[in-house]
């Protein structure tokens, strides 16, 4: 733009020399690289052909991968699981035989805690249960 507000267009051509320069770079760039690419699959294929017994290196089905693993079975874990819970819920046993701790069917429980009450603390003398005014 001139100084005096009237727009003005370019008095010289651009320089065809240095675009051409910079286009024959970017050619022999992308020439090299497809070469190096080249270069790099076939060192690749003959690594792949010197390997004589790629599934001796593959793990047996007797390894299991590191946790956490994906469900071959949608939901299996999960039904094993509600089993196992639905089981302890409904059946007796020894939660720890050394504490002679047991565990008892849920409804069972239920009507335990339904005769006998919640247990309570025992209160000393000191503790006196306050009044509501």
């Amino acid at each position: 733009m001139s100084g005096n507000g009237v727009h003005d267009h370019e008095r010289t051509d651009a320089h065809i020399g240095p675009a051409a320069k910079l286009g024959v770079v970017l050619v022999l760039g992308v020439l090299v690289s497809f070469a190096l690419m080249v270069g790099l699959f076939r060192v690749f294929a003959t690594m792949a052909e010197s390997d004589s017994d790629p599934a001796a290196k593959m793990a047996t089905a007797d390894e299991l991968p590191p946790l956490p693993r994906l469900e071959v079975v949608s939901g299996r874990n999960l039904e094993q699981l509600q089993a196992e819970v639905s089981e302890r819920l409904e059946s007796y046993g020894w939660a720890d035989s050394s504490l002679r701790t047991a565990h008892i069917p849920i409804e069972k429980a239920i009507e335990v805690l339904a005769e006998r009450g919640l247990p309570t603390r025992e209160t000393t003398g000191a503790a006196v249960p306050r009044s509501e005014p």
